[in-house]
C-alpha cells in the first residue's frame, strides 16, 4: 500500500466484494457481508422465536418446537456458507472443505461467527439498536 493510496477513490467492484479477516477462538475466518434481502425473513424468524421462547421460559414451559428449531438452524447454516468466504465450508461431509454442521459443535465459536458476520453486514450500532427496539 502505497503513501498516497489513501487519497485513490475505491471501485464499485472493491466495495460490493469488501471482506474482513477476523480471529475467533484461535480460528482465522475471511468473511463477506451478506445481501439483507436475502436474510432478513430468517432474522425475523429468530427473533419470534426468541421471543416465545423467552415468554415460555417465564411460564416455566421452556421449549421450542421442532420447526422453528429446524428453521432457526437452517438461518445459521445459511449465514455461515454466505458469509464465510475462508476457510471454504461446504454442505456435503464429502466434499473438500470444512463441512458446515461442524461448526456447531463448538458454540461459542458458532455464536461468535455469527455476531461478526451480521455486526459486518449492517453493522454493529444497527444491530445493537434494533435489539434494544425490542426490549
Amino acid at each position: 500500500m502505497g503513501i498516497f493510496d489513501f487519497f485513490r477513490k475505491r471501485s464499485l467492484r472493491d466495495a460490493l466484494n469488501e471482506t474482513k479477516r477476523i480471529k475467533i477462538e484461535g480460528v482465522y475466518f475471511t468473511i463477506r457481508k451478506l445481501n439483507p434481502l436475502d436474510f432478513l425473513s430468517g432474522s425475523e424468524v429468530l427473533l419470534e422465536s426468541y421471543n416465545t421462547y423467552e415468554a415460555e421460559r417465564q411460564k416455566g414451559n421452556a421449549k421450542i418446537d421442532k420447526k422453528a428449531e429446524k428453521t432457526i438452524y437452517d438461518h445459521y447454516r445459511h449465514t455461515f456458507m454466505a458469509g464465510v468466504v475462508k476457510p471454504v465450508l461446504t454442505l456435503k461431509q464429502e466434499k473438500e472443505g470444512i463441512y458446515v454442521d461442524n461448526i456447531f459443535n463448538n458454540s461459542t465459536l458458532m455464536e461468535k461467527l455469527y455476531q461478526e458476520i451480521m455486526g459486518f453486514t449492517y453493522g454493529k450500532k444497527k444491530i445493537q439498536k434494533a435489539l434494544s427496539d425490542r426490549s
